[in-house]
């Protein structure tokens, strides 16, 4: 099984910590629901895989 992967960069519009977030998937065009992985630098949190959204540990705010 193939993946594809690509990395972004992320920030907290609040505090300004950065990171980078991870999102790893099948690249199968006839999955109906890719298999998603996504990983977050430390400090933040992986609110949901399937939107791709991270939170700020230390402010609770979404990140960018």
């Amino acid at each position: 099984m193939t993946r594809e992967t690509q990395t972004y960069k992320i920030a907290c519009p609040k505090c300004a910590r950065t990171g980078e977030m991870d999102v790893s998937e099948n690249d199968y065009a006839f999955m109906r629901r890719p298999d998603r992985q996504v990983s977050v630098s430390d400090g933040f949190t992986v609110k949901s895989s399937q939107a791709m959204t991270a939170t700020c540990n230390d402010c609770g705010v979404e990140a960018k």
